[in-house]
């Protein structure tokens, strides 16, 4: 062979001897070196079209040497899941705190819930269309975490609202004769600030006979605070008040003191 080829040579320093016809002979050494390391850097890219992909690497040393890899359909791309959810209602009262969750999810087969409830048993679930009962008025975050058959996950978070019951209910009437039975004329409620409140109760004449800036503390029948007890009439009552919210009201309404026959 004039020309031999060898292939497959690691790095290394290699002799070559050659002997022709005529017995001259001669050698050398060859210096085969290692190749630089070669690194492959991607960039990631959200990919438009979905399907099986062909990828090519093309591989040039700093001595000209190339390299070519091909690795058919070594690239798959699927459908990205998209989660995402209603609520029914968004916002309720304390009254009646359920709410119904609506999974309306794309691509997904598994979700896990958080309905923002920590205080919660029930705070997790991984049912498709769940429904949670919160015991606490608030805004409470709900996130759903979707995820599709490849493994990929999708994440949403959205609020709910469940707000204060606010109610008053006022008395019409009372009987202030010491038997410990509707003594107090006493408005009652649930949702209230205690902290800002202010109750007026005045006679047939529009005299102030009575006030009070707590919210437990009733009207016994005293007037201005002194040992005389009011008459058996009809007395103007006006109470301001807010909610947690800081909603502010104000009842005006009359009632009647009642007294014992032998008070009368």
């Amino acid at each position: 062979m004039n020309t031999p080829v060898v292939s497959g040579l690691l790095a290394n320093i290699y002799t070559v001897s050659v002997l022709d016809a005529n017995n001259c002979f001669i050698s050398a050494s060859i210096n085969i070196p290692q190749p630089s390391s070669v690194g492959l850097v991607t960039t990631p890219n959200q990919m438009i079209c979905l399907g099986l992909f062909t990828p090519t690497l093309v591989v040039t040393n700093n001595y000209g040497c190339v390299s070519t890899s091909v690795i058919p359909n070594y690239i798959e791309t699927y459908p990205l899941p998209v989660a995402d959810f209603e609520a029914d209602p968004w916002g309720t009262t304390i009254v009646t705190p359920m709410i119904n969750f609506i999974n309306t999810s794309v691509g997904t087969s598994s979700y896990l819930w958080n309905f923002g409830d920590y205080g919660s048993l029930t705070n997790t679930t991984t049912v498709v269309n769940p429904s949670h009962e919160y015991v606490y008025s608030g805004t409470y975050t709900v996130t759903l975490i979707a995820t599709n058959d490849k493994g990929c996950k999708s994440y949403i978070a959205k609020s709910i609202t469940i707000d204060p019951e606010f109610h008053l209910y006022i008395p019409n009437v009372f009987t202030p004769d010491g038997n410990g039975l509707n003594d107090v004329f006493q408005p009652k409620g649930v949702g209230i600030d205690e902290t800002d409140y202010k109750m007026l109760i005045f006679d047939r004449w529009g005299e102030l006979i009575f006030e009070s800036n707590n919210f437990q503390k009733g009207w016994d029948g005293s007037v201005k605070n002194k040992d005389i007890k009011a008459k058996e009439e009809v007395y103007v009552y006006k109470i301001y008040v807010k909610d947690l919210k800081g909603k502010k009201y104000e009842f005006v309404g009359h009632v009647t003191c009642l007294l014992h026959i032998g008070d009368k």
